[in-house]
């Protein structure tokens, strides 16, 4: 009998041991998750402030284009009131033109 019970105690420090094993990985795994979810929230303020310092020193080049591309806007459309024949010319010759390159290639 004392080696039937030897064999039964040792059975249950093994299943006490599988437990606790099991215990320990779903542990790890949770922190594993949550070192995750640290590292990308970290990695996702970190291009947050990067993006804006660009933004931020991206901006005056921004306006300086805004503004002239606001120019040349006006003075193709004042171009096209003051001349639609010669504008419905030049946008006919274009789209034939790209037309014919664009059937070449095929």
């Amino acid at each position: 009998m004392n080696d039937e019970n030897a064999v039964l105690e040792g059975r249950e420090k093994i299943e006490a041991l599988e437990a606790k094993i099991a215990e320990l990985e779903e542990k790890l795994a949770a922190r594993h998750e949550e070192a995750r979810g640290e590292k990308l929230h970290a990695l996702e303020a970190n291009a947050k402030a990067q993006a804006k310092h660009l933004y931020e020193e991206l901006e005056p080049f921004l306006e300086k284009y805004k503004g002239e591309g606001r120019e040349l806007e006006e003075l193709i459309c004042d171009k096209i009131r003051k001349h639609p024949g010669a504008s419905l010319a030049l946008a006919f010759g274009a789209g034939l033109a790209a037309a014919v390159l664009l059937d070449r290639k095929r």
